[in-house]
């Protein structure tokens, strides 16, 4: 009896040892310190600040209302890997700050639309889709 009492508390010893080292792993104290919530603070206050906001963009009214659903920000994020090569690399002319109309620009982005002055490169529907042209159109209107 004194051996099988004996047992369950090295066991029951075992096991809270095992639940104190993984809860205590888990914290670092160093995040529990004045300092450290007051940076906590104001780094959530700089990213708010820093957070997107809606860009009037200076373009004839129906071109601001094809732009009214694009995403500014989104069309930032495409524009980088799919415009800046050439765009902001001088093998092209800058593009920033001018507004494209999408009605007229997304048929001659299209490889297969036949326009008679069709942008190089151009692009399928299964690379850029014509809401994603939106967002960048909109993008380089912003001229962010």
């Amino acid at each position: 009896m004194k051996s099988t009492m004996r047992r369950w508390m090295l066991v029951f010893t075992a096991v809270l040892t095992m639940i104190v080292v993984a809860g205590c792993g888990r914290v670092n104290l160093e995040d529990l310190t004045p300092e450290a919530a007051r940076t906590e603070i104001a780094a959530t206050t700089t990213a708010l600040a820093n957070a997107p906001t809606e860009t009037p963009i200076d373009a004839p009214s129906d071109v601001v209302e094809a732009f009214a659903n694009a995403d500014v920000a989104g069309g930032g994020v495409l524009y980088n890997p799919w415009c800046s090569g050439c765009h902001d690399g001088g093998r092209a002319q800058p593009i920033k700050g001018q507004v494209f109309d999408p009605s007229e620009w997304i048929p001659k982005l299209r490889s297969e639309s036949g326009a008679a002055d069709p942008h190089t490169p151009t692009y399928t529907i299964m690379e850029l889709n014509d809401k994603q042209m939106t967002d960048i159109l909109a993008f380089i209107a912003s001229g962010e």
